[in-house]
Order: C-alpha cells, then sequence, then structure tokens
C-alpha cells in the first residue's frame, strides 16, 4: 500500500509496461531513469524506478504504447512526482506521478487514448493476473 492511498481520488488499475522519467539537472543536464508501470488512474501513474525521486520533483514522462516487435506511438507528460518511498533491498524504488495535463488536448489525449488503452485487457500487453 503507498502512502496515498488513502487521499486517492480516482480508481487505480494495475497495468505493465515501460515509462521514462526526465529530471532536469542544473541547466542543462538531465538525468533519465527508465522503470515499469505499476498501476495508471485518470490523473497519473505509480511507478517503479531503479533510483529514488525526490517528492515534489517535476518531471517529464515518456510512454510508448504499442505491441511488441511493431511501432510503438510514443507520449509525453509533465508530471510532478507526488510520493516516492523504498519498494525493497534490490534498490527499487516506488513512486506516485501526478499527470500535469493541464490543456484540455493533453487531458483528452491521456483521458481517452493512452488510460483507456492501459486499462482495457486489449490495449495493455500486462494486464496482470
Amino acid at each position: 500500500m503507498n502512502p496515498a492511498s488513502d487521499r486517492r481520488r480516482q480508481a487505480r488499475i494495475r497495468t505493465a509496461g515501460s515509462v521514462t522519467l526526465t529530471l532536469r539537472r542544473g541547466f542543462f543536464g538531465h538525468r533519465i531513469l527508465s522503470g515499469s508501470l505499476v498501476d495508471v488512474s485518470v490523473d497519473g501513474l505509480q511507478v517503479q524506478l531503479p533510483a529514488p525521486v525526490a517528492a515534489g520533483r517535476r518531471v517529464k514522462v515518456l510512454l510508448a504504447l504499442g505491441v511488441p516487435g511493431s511501432e510503438a506511438a510514443i507520449y509525453r507528460f509533465p508530471g510532478r512526482i507526488i510520493w516516492s518511498k523504498a519498494a525493497g533491498p534490490d534498490g527499487y524504488s516506488l513512486a506516485g506521478v501526478r499527470l500535469r495535463v493541464r490543456s484540455r488536448n493533453l487531458r483528452g489525449i491521456w483521458q481517452n487514448v493512452i488510460y483507456e488503452a492501459l486499462r482495457t485487457p486489449a490495449g495493455s500487453r500486462a494486464n496482470n493476473p
């Protein structure tokens, strides 16, 4: 159970897939973390990362959706780390990312395309058993 579980406003759907977060480091630098999706909601997602990311950090979220072996649709959204915690002795961390999709266009893309694809068995490669 994650720290934000009692404050959730939206249902979470377990899914799987790859996610890449880009964090700004200084004026020109960036830190890139590749991880796995754990679940999604209308407002954001939970990810497993190889290193912790401080709560409050702004990130760019990159999702590549598609069937293995075919071309993928790539989506990029701004987000903010809402919470982060160690996931176990292997060094991995879990983090909650709230997507900052303020424009009607970005919100429509997230809610109508990506969220729907990830929440349905046909659209998600891995509906966790």
